[in-house]
């Protein structure tokens, strides 16, 4: 992934189409995991299936803590500290 500068949203839609990828990844592996018959294929079906979920995670926070930096850098602060 290429670097954002001074682009918050692209980034931001960046994230979204990774995070749309490793949703379809587990998607497909959780399909093949219900028709297989190979207990040895069915763990590496598992492992897989782990790994892409791992990967949902971490791309989802990473995506959030954009969000958040987005919501913060959006604030006012012209008028003072809020306390």
């Amino acid at each position: 992934m290429r670097y954002w500068n001074n682009d918050p949203v692209g980034y931001v839609d960046a994230l979204v189409e990774v995070l749309r990828n490793c949703r379809r990844k587990t998607s497909k592996y959780i399909e093949k995991l219900g028709v297989s018959n190979d207990v040895e294929e069915m763990g590496r079906l598992r492992v897989s299936v782990d790994e892409w979920k791992g990967n949902i995670a971490r791309v989802g926070l990473v995506l959030a803590s954009q969000l958040v930096e987005m919501k913060v850098s959006a604030v006012d602060y012209s008028h003072g500290p809020f306390w």
